[in-house]
């Protein structure tokens, strides 16, 4: 039995030992020199090995389980090469997120449409023309405020509401278009959604550039726009790549053409003179590649070392035709192996110092930047040092094109160059965030001072939270606080602007509410004047009636700070009813001093009758 076993195990081992390797089955096929890279396949559940050589497609091999075979012929390798393609794409996904990203987008605007509706007096009144939208501004305080020291509001508030009308438009376009595309998966349908995308795009950005939705000092600063324009950019960035990436596709049929034509030359190396003669044309190619590269890097970078490379390079290239067409195969060999090797080390330095330079710049920049924003700000103390000290240290950088590092004392290596770039464009963005973080933080103290004030104010005047609730604003200050602990500036700035925009509003209710009671506070001293004067008056008979005043003056003190709207009615009323109490009482004692009168008279006459009876009897 342990023979048989053993026997088995050797026939199911047996295909596996037969198993010819990738680098094995392609050796007939490179020339000297050669290296090649592997790429993965899966088409129509066939595995498939795409092998490039030279940066050059070449290859496309069908895997079997113990062995591989050359796909031959233009429509074959299109057909296998355009079906991996579209899977790579991806389609269905990136439409689907693109579509999630626009819907989040669009959710985002509901609270700060809403918002802004509310503050320019929109949400309740129709706003189509100058004279429309002013009546609408007119029925909210802040913006009736606002109005009263320019007219220019208005326009953005009438253009606003036009773009925000159109943005639900260009949305819901835009998710149509999306779902077309995942229908047909065409080229024309995709330029069609990212079109309606980019008209969604556009729309926004319109939006944030209206005078109302600008804090700067010149601005308005109405509204915060609180839209997730970041989830919309991304959307847009995605169709972009894949439309891109779609439209590559069109230039498939011609590397399926030129991979054909390279396969079929690989096929046919039967003999050293062919193969060799393939081999000095792609050195020939090399040298011409070579030469492109480092022009291309000596336009940035001018380095010794490399051209000396490159001559190298050069000398290698007439050996080896010398080799080859002496038909001393074998030197040829070992030529083309040190020159291939040379000419890698060629492109890759020349590739190196031309995207190195592109760095510098960027750095540079992105310095530069950093410091024109810092140079419009109040600095002090450190920070204005630490600008000064920045701005010599990049003032003493000089990138001009080509760079001639061996001239160059402070920085004689590529290395220290961009090690003194980075540091600059790291220190220089670190300054700004400070500094804006300082700025922010003055913004914050100066806000915070502003509302103890307030809250000192409403507490005088014993108001509760419907006339001024500072608790909206201390909570979009700690937002503000939250981002700037996290260095998001902008994500602070815009917190800190809708925290000054809502301490605005409580602030308007809160003046009104002040004035009112002040109003309200003037008539109920009248009021508590008249009453006192109508107390002095005294008749001979019947004094002034101040009762029904005083109850009135009672009830306006109780309303003064909670309705002092109604009170200021009431201690009119008292007013009133304590001037008229005088004229009434005189009238009164007037009719009661004749009435007495009257009746001592008739008393008198009786007493006389009496007497006048009693002499007679």
């Amino acid at each position: 039995m342990r023979p048989l076993a053993f026997a088995l195990a050797l026939l199911f081992l047996l295909p596996a030992l037969n198993a010819v390797s990738l680098a094995d089955f392609m050796k007939p096929y490179l020339l000297p020199g050669e290296r090649y890279v592997s790429t993965y396949l899966t088409v129509d559940n066939s595995d498939y090995r795409l092998i490039t050589i030279s940066k050059k497609p070449t290859f496309l091999l069908a895997v079997h389980e113990d062995n591989f075979s050359i796909v031959q012929g233009n429509e074959s390798i299109f057909g296998i090469l355009r079906a991996d393609a579209l899977a790579n794409l991806h389609m269905g996904e990136t439409l689907d997120n693109a579509v999630f990203l626009l819907a989040e987008f669009n959710e985002s605007r509901a609270s700060g449409e809403a918002k802004c509706a509310q503050l320019t007096g929109t949400d309740r009144l129709p706003c189509i023309d100058k004279e429309s939208c002013i009546v609408a501004c007119r029925s909210v305080p802040n913006c009736e405020m606002a109005l009263s020291y320019s007219i220019e509001p208005i326009f953005g508030i009438r253009d606003w509401v036009v773009a925000r009308g159109q943005l639900d438009d260009a949305v819901l376009a835009a998710q149509e278009a999306g779902l077309r595309v995942g229908e047909n998966n065409s080229a024309g349908s995709l330029n069609e959604a990212l079109a309606q995308f980019g008209d969604v795009r556009a729309i926004s950005a319109n939006i944030s550039s209206n005078i109302i939705f600008d804090c700067s000092p010149t601005g308005r600063c109405f509204c915060g726009k609180s839209s997730n324009d970041s989830a919309l950019s991304l959307a847009f960035s995605e169709l972009s790549a894949l439309n891109q990436s779609l439209a590559s596709l069109a230039s498939l049929g011609e590397t399926a053409n030129s991979m054909a034509q390279r396969t079929a030359e690989r096929v046919s190396l039967s003999n050293d003179a062919d193969k060799y003669a393939l081999v000095l044309r792609n050195a020939e190619e090399g040298a011409l590649t070579a030469r492109v590269s480092l022009d291309a890097s000596l336009l940035y970078v001018h380095d010794d070392s490399l051209i000396t490379d490159f001559n190298l390079l050069q000398g290698q290239l007439v050996q080896l035709r010398q080799s080859v067409g002496a038909k001393n195969y074998s030197q040829a060999a070992v030529r083309a192996d040190s020159f291939f090797s040379q000419l890698n080390l060629v492109v890759d330095e020349a590739e190196s110092n031309a995207a190195t330079y592109r760095l510098l710049i960027d750095l540079q920049l992105n310095a530069t930047n950093s410091l024109k924003l810092l140079a419009d700000m109040d600095l002090q103390g450190r920070d204005a040092q630490d600008f000064n000290s920045l701005s010599v240290r990049l003032d003493a950088v000089n990138l001009a094109a080509p760079l001639d590092l061996a001239s160059n004392p402070n920085f004689p290596t590529v290395a220290l160059l961009q090690r003194e770039m980075l540091s600059l464009a790291s220190s220089s963005a670190s300054l700004l965030i400070r500094a804006e973080t300082s700025i922010l933080n003055d913004e914050l103290a100066d806000l915070e001072a502003e509302l103890k004030g307030l809250e000192g104010t409403a507490s005088t005047y014993k108001q509760n939270k419907s006339v001024f609730d500072s608790g909206p604003v201390t909570d979009l200050m700690e937002q503000s606080e939250k981002k700037l602990a996290q260095q998001d500036i902008s994500g602070a700035r815009l917190a800190l602007e809708d925290a000054k925009v809502k301490l605005s509003e409580e602030k308007v209710k809160l003046d009104a509410r002040v004035g009112a009671i002040g109003n309200a506070s003037q008539v109920l001293a009248t009021a508590s004047n008249a009453i006192h004067e109508s107390e002095q008056v005294r008749f001979t008979l019947i004094n002034p009636n101040l009762s029904e005043a005083k109850a009135r003056l009672a009830e306006a003190n109780a309303l003064l700070y909670s309705a002092p709207e109604d009170s200021a009615v009431l201690s009119q009323q008292a007013a009133d009813l304590a001037q008229a109490a005088v004229p009434e009482a005189q009238n009164l004692d007037q009719l009661a001093v004749i009435g007495s009168i009257a009746a001592g008279l008739v008393v008198l006459v009786a007493a006389l009758y009496w007497i006048y009876k009693k002499e007679e009897a």
